[in-house]
């Protein structure tokens, strides 16, 4: 039986293994019903400061 796909992904930080000269951004997916096409988005914005910093955003 195959998987049932989800409708939505929880938003999520990738922090690129904690490297600070990587961009940082936070990632998210959803899923129209009608159609089987997900949309993901990024956000870049708002992402800068130490490490620490960034996580507790």
């Amino acid at each position: 039986m195959p998987r049932k796909s989800s409708i939505i992904i929880y938003p999520f930080l990738n922090d690129r293994k904690g490297d600070l000269s990587k961009q940082w951004y936070v990632e998210y997916q959803y899923r129209v019903p009608d159609s089987d096409k997900p949309f993901r988005f990024r956000i870049y914005e708002g992402l800068s400061g130490t490490a620490k910093e960034r996580h507790n955003l």
